[in-house]
């Protein structure tokens, strides 16, 4: 229907389907152009052109998710709907439709499309992320965002759907700033929701009670009374149903900290972590050799559970995961006997035991455990690392591991005790750049001036040395520099402490200074074939460097002397032809007669 030669909005609308209808099959670039043409038509409202697409798109994706019921999952193919939120997307972009739109028909596609089918659309969702962080989306978008991956996280399951479940929360992680409000736990509240479900009978703990039937847990200590006949034997630790309610009630513990301040949840627990760390020391998991590959069996004639080395190695530990414990009563002798159970527990524990030790800003005050208290959790920390370092593989590895990551979770409880300071530095405003680009230069010392050209250092030799040229160029072109020693100058000091004579005790000789070892081998490389042995003088395997070092100097004393008594004699030889008085008559009659001779001819 037209009134006065203007397009309905059902008119519109109809056009707008049509033409994105065209566009998902042929180019979103079309699709764009086409949709702006219909919209700038004279004939149609534009306060109502915007509204028209929204409605447009969401009807196109009615009878998209209409056609794709029809279909098994594994034939359902994304690509449409993908395309028709990137043809969303542009129309947001250039004002056409609104900025939410896009995220509007997301929450439209996982509301009505099976799971796997979400997870498919859910990896182009994670592929555009810079889009949804653009300035046009991203005031709008998160709301939408966040409320879109708390409906799938409501719909999956978290023991079947895990890798989807971990797949949305890294996608919020990273989706959302590291100070992002509604993404940290600001007023410290535990999940009291996840519950571990375990059988309740009524038990009777004969361990926890002294010589009259009666112990003071307050402050968890036990009773050093114990009848020795009554004590389990580490070897002897028996599965019964109290241990078993005993180690899966300190998951109660582990979900709600909280409760271990009052007195009955604080006895509870030094109760419960007592047994469960006497079955862990009795259950060691040490040398498993392939022959013996028999389960450890708490009975009359226990076995000790070993792990070889080479057994270790063929564990292939790269497709575990953990989503929820099996809390079965009959499975509990096989958990133990599993080092990657046993370590999730103990490293519970020690989680336990740092929050109940740290500040915590928002902890009630009455939450607070006496000086005994404290003593307790520290030797109870101090077993829980040995049982780390004693369970295999790599225990000892694994136990440091997790020291450096609870040490650096302290400093996260401090930046949430802090109030969660934002990360990101606001940057300089344009005034205070001028103002810095205004700044004069600071002047290298107090001491110089433009028409001095000597710069005073405060020091009268780093002066000295800073003014003997103009420039550093200059300085380098200097004469007259000796860089490198002479062999004989640097040596000769070491060469007389190497003479019995001198009486120079071993500590104090430069050869058994090991700097002094090393400028000697520097230099000897340079200037001297001392450095290089000969087959006379090769050094054996055993031969110590300041041993080598004395061996060449007392060489090169021994050169040094016979050059010496050489020089000696060719200045005696000189003197003796010079000297004219000292010269033999006949001698000096021949040499006359030969110059003559030669002046003749």
């Amino acid at each position: 229907m037209k009134s006065g030669g203007i397009t309905t909005f059902d008119e519109l609308r109809i056009k707008l389907v049509a033409c994105l209808r065209d566009g998902c099959k042929e180019s979103e670039a079309m699709a764009v152009t086409k949709a702006q043409q219909i919209l700038s038509d004279k004939k149609n409202k534009v306060s109502e052109g915007r509204s028209a697409i929204d409605q447009a798109f969401r009807d196109l994706l009615k009878e998209m998710i209409v056609e794709k019921e029809i279909c098994d999952d594994r034939e359902v193919k994304i690509n449409d709907f993908t395309c028709l939120i990137k043809i969303s997307t542009t129309c947001a972009k250039s004002g056409l439709a609104s900025v939410s739109l896009p995220f509007i028909l997301l929450v439209d596609i996982f509301d009505c499309l099976t799971l796997p089918v979400c997870h498919k659309i859910f990896g182009f969702v994670e592929q555009q992320m810079l889009t949804w962080k653009e300035t046009t989306f991203d005031a709008m978008g998160k709301v939408y965002i966040l409320r879109m991956c708390n409906d799938l996280l409501r719909r999956l399951s978290r023991s079947q759907d895990t890798v989807f479940c971990g797949q949305i929360r890294l996608f919020l992680s990273r989706y959302f700033q590291l100070d992002e409000r509604s993404g940290l736990n600001v007023m410290s509240h535990f999940n009291v929701d996840n519950v571990t479900s375990y059988v309740k009978r009524e038990i009777v703990d004969s361990q926890t009670l002294s010589n009259d039937g009666t112990m003071d847990m307050e402050d968890g200590e036990i009773s050093e009374a114990e009848d020795d006949d009554k004590r389990t034997d580490k070897n002897k630790t028996v599965i019964d149903y109290n241990l078993y309610y005993r180690f899966w009630s300190l998951q109660d513990f582990f979900s709600n900290p909280n409760i271990c301040y009052s007195n009955s949840g604080w006895n509870a627990l030094t109760t419960s972590s007592r047994i469960v760390f006497d079955v862990f020391k009795s259950y060691k998991l040490e040398a498993l050799t392939h022959k013996d590959t028999s389960k450890f069996r708490p009975s009359s004639e226990p076995e000790k559970m070993e792990l070889s080395d080479s057994c270790i190695n063929e564990i292939d530990t790269s497709d575990r995961y953990f989503a929820k414990f099996l809390t079965n009563e009959k499975l509990l002798d096989l958990q133990l006997n599993d080092g990657e159970f046993r370590r999730t527990i103990l490293i519970q524990f020690l989680i336990l035991f740092q929050y109940l030790t740290s500040f915590v800003k928002f902890r009630p005050t009455n939450c607070t455990i006496s000086e005994r208290q404290q003593q307790w959790i520290e030797r109870s920390s101090k077993l829980v690392y040995q049982l780390l370092e004693e369970t295999p593989p790599d225990g000892k590895e694994f136990a440091k591991l997790v020291r450096e990551v609870l040490a650096r979770e302290q400093h996260w409880s401090k930046w949430k005790n802090d109030g969660c300071p934002s990360f990101v530095r606001p940057g300089l405003s344009a005034d205070d750049k001028d103002q810095s680009a205004a700044r004069k230069k600071r002047k290298i010392s107090k001491y110089y001036t433009p028409s001095s050209d000597r710069i005073e250092l405060g020091n009268q030799n780093l002066t000295r040395l800073w003014n003997l040229s103009v420039d550093n160029m200059s300085a380098c072109k200097i004469g007259g520099e000796k860089f490198a020693p002479s062999v004989e100058e640097f040596f000769e000091e070491a060469i007389e402490q190497c003479d019995p004579e001198a009486q120079v005790e071993e500590e104090y000789k430069l050869v058994n200074n090991i700097v002094y070892r090393w400028r000697s081998f520097r230099v000897l490389a340079v200037q001297s074939s001392l450095i290089f042995p000969t087959s006379s003088s090769t050094p054996s395997s055993t031969t110590s460097k300041a041993d080598f070092l004395a061996n060449a100097l007392s060489e090169m004393a021994k050169q040094s002397k016979d050059k010496k008594i050489v020089e000696s004699d060719n200045v005696e030889v000189e003197s003796i032809i010079t000297d004219d008085s000292a010269m033999p008559l006949a001698i000096k009659e021949d040499l006359e007669e030969e110059d003559k001779l030669t002046d003749g001819d």
